[in-house]
C-alpha cells in the first residue's frame, strides 16, 4: 500500500494537486477495495493525452482549431456586411488565407520525423521508386553516398561536402509526402505574400479611405484582448523550447573566437549574436527537451519575458496608434485584437526573433513626430536582425524636408551602441570583427545551410535575383512616392519587410511578425495627408525661424486639430 502511494500519489480520503505539461489536472478515481475508504487519486497528465473529468488547469488546443475560430471571430467582429466591396472586407480576407499556408507548413515540419524517414522510403522503393534518388530529410547525420549514384549528400541543403558549400549541380530529390506539404504551405505563403505586395504598393494611391469600426463595442474588445493575451501567455509559460543548442554555448560567450562567430554567423544568419542565446519556445509543438541545467534554465526564462514582453510591446503600440495619430481608441484596440486573433501569432508567441523586431517597428511609427526616437528604434530593429536595415532609404526621404539629421543620427547612435556592446564577448579584435559581419551579414550569401523552401529542393541560386530586386525596391523608396505622408511610411515600411520574405534564408515567409503590425495599420488607417514631416514636425530649436515656431506652436496645433476633425468628418 505505502509503495503505491509513493508512486501513483495516492492519499486515502484526501485529494492532492499535481502540476503536467499544460498546467494542472484532477483525476477523479473512486476505488472500493474490501470495503475501504474512497480513495482520490492524482495523475501527471502531460500535453496531449486524455484530460480529467474536472480539469482546473488550461490544455493549449491544436492551431488548426485556433486557426477556424479565429478566422470566424475576424469575420464576426471586423466584416463590413453593410459594405460588402470595400478594401476592409478585401483586406480581412488576405489576412484569413495566410492561415492555410502556416497550417499546411505547421504540420508538415511536425509529422515529418527524422525516423519517419526510412520508412517512407522503404515504402517508395516497394511500389517501383528509382532507389538512385536521394531522399530529402534522411534520418542519417553526414555524409550518405548511395551506391548507385555519385551523388554525395549532406543533410538536405544538395551541397557536396567536397566544395565546401559551393551548389553542385541539382539533381532531382524525392521528397516525403510531409515535406511536400510544408513546401506547399511555403508556396501559398509566397503567392500571399505577391498578393499583400501589390496591395501594400497601391495603398499610397487611396485617398478616400472611411474609417470603418468594429462590429463590437469598445468594452467587448478589450475584454476579448485581455482574454486572448491571456490564453497566449498561457501557450508560451507551459510550453518548453525545442533547441537548445544556443543557451548550450553560452558558456563559452567571453571566449567566442572569429571561426566561432563565422560558423554562428553560417548556422543563424544575419542577427545580433547574444540573442541567438535565446531559444525559440514552440506553442504547438510537444518538446522533448528537458531544462534543467544552467545558464539553460536562466535563458529560457528569459525567452519566455522577452516574448511576452514583445506581444504586450506590439498591442500597445497598435493601441497607442489608433487613438493618437488615427483619432479612436476603439480602433487601436480593434487592431490589437485581430493581430492577437490571428493564427501566426498563436503559433509564434514563444518566438522573441519574430516578435522584438515587428516591436520596435511599430513603436518607430508611434514615435514618428520625434525623429530621434524613431531613429533609435529603427537602427536597434536593425542591430536586432539585420533587415530592417534596408528601411532607412524610405525613412530618410520621409524626413527629408525636416527632421533628417535628428533621425539620422538616432539611428547611427544606437546602432553604434548594439555594436559595443559586442566587444565584452569577443576573445580578441579578430573576434569583435566576426561579430560585427554576423549583425549585418557582410557574407557573401550562403547557399548551404539554409532552412525553409530552400531546404526543400528549390535551388538556392534564385535568392540572388530576388535580393538584387528587393535591394531595387529599398533604394527607389528614397525618390518614390515623391509626396511621403504617415500612410505612405506604414505602407512602404509594410511592403519591404513582406519582400524580405522572399530570399529569406532560414524560413523566409514564416516571419510575418515583422510585417503584419504594419499591414493592419493600413488596413485599419483614415486619411492621413495631412501627417507629412514638414507640418508635423518642429525645426530644431537652433535652426533659423525656430522661436518664431515656438512661439506659436498652440495655434499651430489648433489648426492641425481642425483640419483632422474636418477630414474625419468628410470620411465618417
Amino acid at each position: 500500500m505505502g509503495q503505491n502511494q509513493a508512486e501513483t500519489g495516492e492519499v486515502p480520503g484526501f485529494c492532492s494537486l499535481s502540476t503536467g505539461r499544460s498546467g494542472l489536472f484532477w483525476n477523479w478515481n473512486r476505488q472500493n477495495n474490501n470495503r475501504s475508504p474512497a480513495h482520490f487519486t492524482i495523475s501527471h497528465q502531460s500535453r496531449g493525452t486524455a484530460m480529467g473529468t474536472f480539469p482546473f488547469g488550461y490544455k493549449p488546443i491544436e492551431a488548426s482549431t485556433w486557426a477556424y475560430l479565429s478566422s470566424l471571430l475576424m469575420v464576426a467582429l471586423f466584416f463590413k456586411f453593410n459594405r460588402f466591396w470595400s478594401f476592409r472586407n478585401f483586406d480581412l480576407v488576405l489576412l484569413i488565407l495566410l492561415a492555410p499556408g502556416l497550417l499546411m507548413v505547421h504540420y508538415g515540419e511536425k509529422l515529418d520525423r527524422p525516423s519517419m524517414s526510412r520508412p517512407v522510403a522503404a515504402t517508395e522503393l516497394a511500389k517501383g521508386a528509382d532507389p538512385a534518388l536521394p531522399i530529402a530529410g534522411d534520418a542519417t547525420t553526414g555524409n550518405v553516398s548511395n551506391s548507385n549514384s555519385n551523388f554525395t549528400e549532406s543533410g538536405t541543403s544538395g551541397i557536396s561536402s567536397a566544395g565546401a558549400g559551393k551548389p553542385v549541380n541539382p539533381l532531382p530529390v524525392r521528397l516525403s509526402q510531409y515535406q511536400l506539404v510544408q513546401r506547399t504551405g511555403y508556396i501559398w505563403l509566397f503567392g500571399m505574400g505577391i498578393i499583400w505586395m501589390l496591395r501594400l504598393f497601391h495603398d499610397p494611391a487611396v485617398r478616400r479611405k472611411p474609417m470603418l469600426e468594429p462590429n463590437l463595442s469598445i468594452g467587448g474588445l478589450v475584454f476579448l484582448a485581455c482574454s486572448l493575451m491571456i490564453f497566449l501567455f498561457a501557450n508560451v509559460l507551459t510550453s518548453q523550447p525545442s533547441d537548445l543548442a544556443g543557451p548550450r554555448g553560452a558558456a563559452n560567450l567571453a571566449s567566442r573566437s572569429a571561426s566561432e562567430a563565422g560558423e554562428q554567423l553560417q548556422k543563424y544568419g544575419p542577427g545580433y549574436p547574444l540573442l541567438h542565446l535565446i531559444p525559440a519556445i514552440p506553442v504547438f509543438v510537444e518538446s522533448e527537451q528537458p531544462v534543467s541545467q544552467e545558464p539553460v534554465e536562466f535563458l529560457v526564462d528569459i525567452a519566455r519575458i522577452m516574448a511576452i514582453l514583445s506581444q504586450i510591446a506590439i498591442v500597445a503600440g497598435l493601441v497607442f496608434i489608433g487613438a493618437r495619430h488615427f483619432g479612436s481608441f476603439q480602433m487601436g484596440v480593434g487592431m490589437a485584437t485581430i493581430f492577437l486573433m490571428l493564427p501566426y501569432t498563436a503559433q509564434f508567441a514563444g518566438n522573441s526573433m519574430h516578435l522584438m523586431p515587428g516591436a520596435l517597428m511599430v513603436w518607430a511609427i508611434a514615435c514618428y513626430r520625434i525623429p530621434v526616437v524613431a531613429g533609435i528604434l529603427i537602427g536597434l530593429a536593425a542591430g536586432v536582425c539585420y533587415y530592417p536595415f534596408f528601411l532607412m532609404p524610405l525613412w530618410i526621404s520621409y524626413y527629408w524636408r525636416r527632421g533628417r539629421t535628428r533621425f539620422t543620427l538616432g539611428a547611427i547612435g544606437s546602432i553604434a551602441i548594439v555594436v559595443s556592446t559586442l566587444a565584452f564577448t569577443s576573445a580578441d579584435f579578430a573576434g569583435f570583427v566576426a561579430q560585427v559581419k554576423s549583425i549585418f551579414g557582410f557574407i557573401i550569401p550562403r547557399h548551404d545551410g539554409l532552412g525553409g523552401i530552400w531546404a526543400l529542393s528549390w535551388d538556392s541560386w534564385f535568392r540572388l535575383p530576388l535580393l538584387v530586386v528587393f535591394i531595387v525596391i529599398c533604394v527607389s523608396y528614397s525618390f518614390w512616392p515623391a509626396n511621403k505622408d504617415l500612410a505612405t511610411l506604414i505602407s512602404c515600411t509594410a511592403a519591404a519587410m513582406v519582400a524580405v520574405q522572399f530570399w529569406h534564408g532560414d524560413g523566409g515567409g514564416l516571419y510575418m511578425a515583422w510585417y503584419l503590425p504594419l499591414v493592419l495599420l493600413v488596413v485599419f488607417r483614415p486619411n492621413l495627408d495631412d501627417k507629412v514631416a514638414i507640418e508635423v514636425l518642429q525645426p530644431p530649436r537652433n535652426a533659423p525661424g525656430a522661436n518664431r515656431v515656438a512661439t506659436t506652436d498652440f495655434a499651430a496645433f489648433g489648426t492641425l486639430a481642425s483640419r483632422r476633425r474636418v477630414v474625419l468628418g468628410r470620411t465618417r
